[in-house]
């Protein structure tokens, strides 16, 4: 993969045209700004700090410009389309078609009302348009009476084709809102359990846990949900370093359209490859559909949805961990379906990560001595097959930029259905996030507090619009607890996080049966005002 993207360069006071980083997490923008202003004749004159030829007047003096409320925008997240058999049609294109008789996917979304109980209009439609799949939330008339915080939420709204959630804001304020899609087949070549969280489209997205060995397909899809095209580029890296395709890395996406790319046609016999997805016009959702096809036997399933692009410290949670024995009575006949952490490195220097994993119990420390050599512009994977059974986070500490995911696998025999899932690194949960419950199997929260102690308070989120008894639960410092987000409200279709404390990362592992499993990130958490500072530069 190539260095992350720093973002745009902007002159300031003290960077000197210094880049700034921009990150797709964000929703704010802000740029260091100041106006040099001229005080003359009872008015403001700007002449002296337009013009860099002219010396400035003894009184002239530099000022902050002031930051000013932006309109605020809809909130619009991307849920894929239902996991689909690959087959390849006229010229190599893409081909797809349904999976079974007993598979079924749907879709959660929740909406989250401002401090006086306004919410703004959602809907769930399709990524092509042509009408809602299902209302959310109706707007509230102008001329209702303020009221309290409430919400709105819709959960087992079937889907079969890539659709988004768009919520209006009120007034100044975007509107929390949020969508997670669960799938299940109990029989079939793509037999399974997989789930994703709806992402917010972006314009830099890095994806990992791709394979192209034999019988695996990775699809990678790009939606671009907006009105205008978007030019797409794809950058791949390998466990031997980037990867150079002979043709196809860019894509071009048209408004309310999709592309979908076999990878393997990319980068052929690839066991770990990491892909960045960035875009030039409009911002874009990616995806890709893993499948693993032991033979006749089903061997997984599983959305890989983007992580947060490299850093110094990633934090990887909800990595569900079944027992050693089961994991070593796998890999006799199947070398690689073991489960492993993949670290990419971006650039042209290695990395020495330090590794650790917290657990109920407390952290260990993982590789030799904790330490764990990356390879420069690569994907480099660490077994954790040896780790005890249970659900973990894993915390990476390195000396250069890094992110990171973890990859695990469910099932003891490659002659019986295997499944998989793809654990991603987190953000920071957010001080308020509403979150859908993942809307098939048995879901459950895990939270890892890797640094300080913290406490999440948990609110499930009523049939009515309201919101039901809170409680919190409390997450010691370097360990994982795992909960029920649905504990006191068995039929709540969402919950509403709040965090206090140190640094806490949460993700929602999901589980069916004797072997199914899948894992959802959080969506990060919406801003109340978003607000831009400008400068006046000569």
């Amino acid at each position: 993969m190539s260095e992350p993207s720093t973002g745009p360069r902007v002159a300031g006071p003290s960077t000197a045209g210094a880049p700034i980083p921009v990150s797709r997490s964000r929703r704010v923008l802000s740029l260091t700004a100041s106006v040099a202003l001229l005080a003359a004749a009872g008015s403001l004159v700007a002449v002296p700090a337009l013009n860099p030829g002219a010396a400035p007047a003894a009184d002239a003096r530099t000022v902050p410009a002031p930051a000013v409320a932006v309109p605020a925008a809809g909130t619009t997240t991307v849920c894929p389309g239902a996991p689909r058999l690959l087959t390849v049609g006229a010229g190599g294109d893409p081909r797809f078609s349904p999976v079974s008789a007993s598979a079924r996917t749907t879709v959660a979304a929740v909406v989250r009302s401002t401090s006086t109980g306004l919410i703004g209009g959602t809907a769930l439609e399709p990524l092509a348009g042509r009408g809602p799949v299902a209302t959310v939330a109706r707007p509230t008339p102008a001329t209702a009476a303020p009221g309290g915080l409430r919400a709105a939420a819709r959960t087992g709204v079937g889907v079969s084709v890539p659709t988004v959630l768009r919520a209006a804001p009120v007034g100044q304020a975007p509107t929390a809102a949020a969508a997670a899609l669960g799938y299940r087949a109990d029989d079939g070549d793509l037999r399974g359990l997989a789930a994703a969280s709806c992402q917010r489209p972006g314009n830099d997205l890095w994806l990992l846990g791709a394979s192209t060995t034999g019988g695996r397909t990775a699809i990678l899809t790009v939606h671009n949900p907006g009105t205008s095209p978007a030019t797409v580029r794809l950058d791949l890296a390998g466990g031997g370093g980037p990867i150079t395709a002979t043709g196809g890395r860019e894509l071009l996406v048209g408004a309310g359209a999709s592309r979908s790319v076999v990878l393997a046609g990319l980068a052929p016999g690839e066991a770990e490859l990491g892909v960045r997805v960035r875009s030039r016009g409009a911002p874009v959702a990616a995806v890709i559909q893993q499948s693993v096809l032991r033979g006749l036997t089903p061997g997984g399933v599983e959305y890989l949805t983007p992580v947060p692009g490299p850093a110094l410290s990633r934090t990887v949670p909800g990595v569900l961990l079944q027992s050693p024995a089961a994991t070593a009575a796998l890999r006799r006949t199947v070398p690689d379906a073991v489960p492993v952490l993949q670290l990419a490195v971006p650039g042209d220097a290695e990395a020495t990560v330090r590794v650790q994993a917290q657990g109920p119990a407390g952290a260990v420390t993982i590789g030799s001595a904790g330490i764990v050599r990356a390879r420069a512009g690569a994907v480099t994977t660490v077994d954790l097959g040896s780790l005890p059974a249970g659900t973990w986070g894993l915390t990476v500490r390195s000396d250069v930029a890094v992110t990171a995911g973890v990859r695990t696998v469910r099932g003891d025999s490659a002659r019986r259905p295997v499944d998989i899932a793809e654990a991603g690194a987190a953000d920071r949960l957010g001080q308020d996030v509403v979150l859908p419950v993942v809307p098939v199997g048995t879901a459950r929260l895990a939270l890892t507090a890797p640094g300080e102690a913290a406490t999440v308070t948990i609110r499930p989120v009523t049939g009515n619009g309201g919101f039901g008894p809170a409680r919190t639960v409390r997450v010691g410092a370097g360990r994982t607890v795992v909960t029920d987000p649905r504990q006191g409200a068995s039929n709540a279709a969402a919950v509403r996080l709040q965090s206090d404390g140190g640094a806490v990362y949460a993700a929602q592992v999901t589980t069916a049966g004797a072997t199914g499993i899948a894992v959802a990130a959080v969506p990060e958490p919406d801003e109340d005002v978003r607000r831009i500072s400008l400068r006046i530069v000569p």
